[in-house]
């Protein structure tokens, strides 16, 4: 393996977690507020904070990122055949909630500096479809 491709890696599978965060998940282990409806209070705490972060009337979280991003998907009310321009790396989610709306995905690469989706090649993807982008 090159040296290059090697350093990708390791950028990719950095771990971010922090001792903070650690003790944050401790903490609402302990509570037992693990899978109620209403989440709990660490979970309203959350939310209300991010209610005011963002200047919104509402603010509601979800299980998983993934959920997060088939609501997003969802609230889009995409037609059949609707492109959505994805990473070309990225979780399968990004694929499957465009999928499970009738949506097709699209594929743009990656800058290999940041991992983050290439504004270059999303150019290239666009076509006259109504094009939506992850």
């Amino acid at each position: 393996m090159t040296n290059k491709i090697q350093k990708i890696l390791n950028k990719i599978n950095q771990s971010i977690i922090t001792q903070s965060d650690i003790n944050a998940v401790l903490k609402v282990f302990k509570s037992g507020f693990l899978s109620r409806p209403e989440g709990g209070p660490c979970v309203k705490h959350f939310e209300n904070e991010m209610t005011k972060i963002l200047g919104q009337k509402y603010c509601y979280t979800t299980n998983s990122g993934t959920s997060a991003l088939h609501l997003a998907i969802a609230s889009l009310g995409l037609n059949k055949g609707d492109e959505v321009i994805v990473p070309a790396l990225a979780n399968i989610a990004d694929c499957s909630v465009v999928l499970q709306e009738g949506g097709v995905p699209i594929f743009a690469d990656i800058n290999i500096d940041d991992f983050n989706i290439d504004p270059e090649s999303i150019k290239n993807k666009l076509t006259p479809s109504p094009n939506r982008i992850i």
